[in-house]
């Protein structure tokens, strides 16, 4: 069983999109905020939401990792289009330093860049049927390096964390995102710089979870101004 961690909130009301004979293009994913009942993502790139089928129930100003099928692109450079799957991540500032006290695992599946946000998706392990809100922060911990953005991704789950001990058919698999804004944290004078992120993660050895070191997860591409 897993879960998807995330708030639902009322249905955005959508514009009145144009219908013509257009072939759609199916699967594309880019990740922005909700302007006006569109999408716009961290490039500038409009797009007009016409149809949703998620269940999210997006609002204007919400933070945005959807997937959609193209309908048509317009005369103005924008796109209507179907949303057929959408998430609304934790969205908030890379820091300097933080007060976060825990250090839990949790892995990263998934992790990109778009304009300055950097976009995780990350698996957890929490018990079932937990209330639980848990902490994220992305912390720098390599301040003084000026050619590589060194980031250490902490989670305080409050006790709600499988440590091994426990019977396992208490707990289930979560899944979370997470938008994270490096642009503070870029060097002054620096266009551009690569990025690498550690998290304390779990792994699965011989049927048994269990803790593991400090991995190093490497996002290909660097963030930009």
């Amino acid at each position: 069983m897993r879960k998807t961690l995330a708030i639902l909130a009322a249905a955005l009301l959508l514009p009145s999109c144009a219908k013509d004979a257009a072939v759609p293009v199916g699967d594309v994913t880019t990740a922005g905020f909700v302007r006006e009942a569109a999408l716009v993502d961290d490039t500038g790139q409009i797009f007009n939401i016409c149809e949703d089928s998620s269940d999210a129930g997006l609002n204007d100003g919400d933070r945005v990792i959807a997937t959609f099928d193209i309908l048509r692109k317009n005369t103005d450079g924008s796109y209507d289009i179907s949303i057929t799957d959408a998430v609304k991540p934790l969205c908030k500032a890379a820091v300097e330093e933080s007060d976060i006290e825990g250090d839990d695992p949790i892995s990263i599946d998934n992790g990109w860049i778009s304009g300055t946000y950097l976009n995780l998706r990350m698996h957890l392990i929490l018990k079932n049927s937990s209330s639980t809100v848990h902490r994220l922060e992305l912390v720098r911990y390599s301040p003084g390096e000026t050619d590589t953005l060194r980031l250490r991704l902490r989670h305080d789950a409050y006790g709600d964390v499988f440590d091994g001990s426990q019977n396992p058919s208490g707990f289930v698999a979560g899944t979370t995102w997470a938008s994270f804004d490096l642009k503070e944290l870029i060097p002054s004078g620096k266009k551009e710089i690569p990025v690498t992120i550690r998290s304390r993660r779990y792994s699965e050895r011989l049927g048994s979870i269990d803790y593991t070191s400090t991995e190093l997860y490497s996002i290909k591409g660097k963030i930009s101004l």
